[in-house]
């Protein structure tokens, strides 16, 4: 094991006012060994785990980076291949996605662990990776999809290949159940974004793809991802939208629900006015309806939205568009009000910063654990983030 003599270490404390409440979020960074890369954060029956990849060892931790367990002593990923991501399914077995340094997808990997840390599988998968925490997932009834985000390189940046959501039939074993041509700019879409079961009405699944005007789709699927359903807007669903960005609402890298039964994102677009929006979609009516509440103020898109509680969310962003800062928000859907505070982008330079990477859906006693590298400081990859609702 890697044992830190500090617990995790307290970098923001400040307060947020969201109409007439007010929080306090904290901040804390998680103890890794430098330059360690989060694979997953695994969170289930309110205990969590932190797997990381650092040193061509992958990690775990429970307990907020105190320890960490190193995984799998037995097995060589060879210098040629990167872990990049994982997920634990319900009954253990863990798949790692192995990319190769070339970043062609017909040399990607794809091992399986059983829960005893086991090799049990190992596939050449010929596919790209997922993209964030909600590129991948498991429904109720055991099947794990996953989509693929097309990485551009300088070999495919001019020519379309056809990229899928995969379906695992059996430990090593996948079919590909919905597949798209993918380009730079021309093709049906990008790269996926998401593909994880719908938390309202989890026999669905919900899918969606990026980046430009025409690429950004929306999918449900009520068989276990066998079949798709598509579904568009015809018009703006805002005055301040152009005809050409209808779509771009669906440009999303993640989503959580609200407890009237519906899906909550916010835009990884700026929708043609340059500012994010947070989109409300009711997918329990024949036809889903789809409603803009509110652009954000800053211009930097959304990423990561998880479920503080109630109908209280938390809203990270990237640093690409204003390169000094992040935001992180906190949104209330019954008022339709927000506040946020800046995250100082150390580097100065486009930055994703969380990756579209951390806990998923809801968070577990008001407590997230997000990438974010090189936010705060450059020696951060991992942070807790606790939410305190202030008496007023």
């Amino acid at each position: 094991k890697i044992c830190y003599k500090n617990n995790a270490e307290e970098y923001l404390n400040q307060k947020i006012k969201v109409g007439k409440d007010s929080y306090k979020i904290k901040i804390y960074r998680i103890p890794v060994e430098e330059k360690a890369s989060l694979l997953e954060v695994y969170e289930k029956d309110n205990k969590n785990a932190l797997v990381v990849y650092s040193k061509r060892k992958i990690l775990q931790s429970s307990n907020d980076g105190k320890t960490w367990k190193t995984l799998y002593k037995d097995i060589d990923f060879g210098k040629d291949y990167t872990p990049v991501k994982s997920f634990t399914i319900n009954n253990g077995n863990r798949l790692i996605f192995l990319q190769h340094k070339n970043q062609k997808r017909d040399n990607n990997l794809l091992y399986e662990f059983d829960k005893d840390g086991k090799l049990i599988a190992k596939t050449n998968i010929n596919a790209y990776s997922w993209h964030g925490s909600i590129g991948i997932g498991e429904d109720e009834s055991g099947n794990v999809l996953f989509a693929e985000y097309r990485v551009k390189t300088l070999e495919n940046a001019k020519q379309d290949e056809v990229i899928a959501i995969y379906k695992r039939i059996a430990p090593g074993k996948y079919k590909k159940v919905l597949l798209k041509t993918a380009s730079e700019s021309m093709g049906e879409i990008r790269h996926f974004h998401l593909c994880y079961p719908n938390p309202v009405n989890p026999k669905q699944w919900i899918a969606a793809t990026g980046d430009f005007p025409g690429q950004s789709r929306f999918f449900v699927s009520n068989n276990g991802g066998e079949t798709w359903i598509e579904y568009k807007v015809d018009k703006p669903i805002d005055d301040r939208m152009d005809y050409e960005h209808r779509n771009q609402i669906f440009r999303a890298t993640s989503f959580s629900y609200t407890d009237d039964g519906k899906i909550i994102w916010g835009t990884d677009d700026g929708l043609g006015v340059e500012h994010p929006a947070i989109i409300v979609a009711d997918l329990n009516k024949k036809i889903p309806e789809f409603k803009l509440n509110t652009f954000l103020p800053e211009r930097n898109f959304a990423r990561n939205i998880v479920k503080i509680n109630g109908n209280l969310f938390l809203i990270i962003t990237e640093a690409k568009h204003d390169f000094n800062k992040a935001q992180i928000y906190l949104y209330n859907y019954d008022t339709n009000e927000y506040g946020y505070i800046n995250i100082k982008n150390m580097i100065n330079r486009k930055n994703a910063v969380t990756a579209s990477i951390g806990s998923k859906i809801a968070m577990k006693n008001n407590i997230g654990y997000f990438k974010m590298k090189n936010a705060l400081d450059k020696n951060i990859e991992i942070v807790k983030i606790k939410i305190e609702k202030q008496n007023n």
